[in-house]
């Protein structure tokens, strides 16, 4: 029988608190929403982006390419505008949920994607686990991801930047192996 590591019990669980916080720290930011049943659609949210989101979600759900949409002026391209996002895969929780609920999904979820690419990126470039933490935090609650909540395109695009950074140094730690 194997004696158990103490390194590898307290890894194990410091990973354990690390995943914990990433997955409810967004959860506790947000929880008005869940108390007080509200929507996550200020500002512009609503005034923009939730009709053609709405939209969108009923196209896919009826079996449609979100590819013209009727309602504005005499019709306007659909798929190709950027704020409603119809190849953007979360925006496809509209086709499944109401609109209220579709949209907090939507917006809850890009602050976890935020967090966690965030961590995961400082932790490739060698930041400890509570400095990855704080750094996504940061990021994650800063002035510009908060102050933008209701421009649900530009938080949503914003997120992808630390993600493509750990792809970019992920790619680079290949490139500069050197082979055995």
């Amino acid at each position: 029988m194997k004696t158990p590591n103490p390194i590898e019990a307290q890894n194990s669980r410091a990973r354990l608190v690390i995943a914990a916080a990433l997955i409810l720290l967004p959860l506790i930011y947000f929880l008005p929403v869940f108390i007080w049943k509200l929507t996550l659609v200020p500002g512009d949210g609503l005034s923009q982006n939730l009709g053609v989101r709405i939209l969108i979600g009923q196209m896919i759900a009826n079996g449609q390419v979100p590819l013209w949409n009727p309602y504005i002026f005499a019709g306007t391209p659909l798929l190709a505008s950027i704020y409603p996002g119809g190849l953007y895969p979360p925006n496809w929780v509209f086709a499944l949920f109401s609109p209220s609920t579709a949209m907090n999904i939507v917006v809850i979820t890009t602050y976890h994607l935020s967090l966690i690419g965030t961590y995961l990126y400082a932790r490739k470039i060698g930041v400890t686990r509570v400095g990855a933490l704080l750094a996504g935090l940061a990021f994650t609650f800063g002035g510009y991801m908060v102050a933008h909540a209701g421009h649900t395109s530009r938080i949503a695009a914003a997120i992808w930047l630390p993600w493509i950074l750990l792809a970019m140094s992920v790619m680079l730690s290949f490139a500069t192996r050197t082979p055995h």
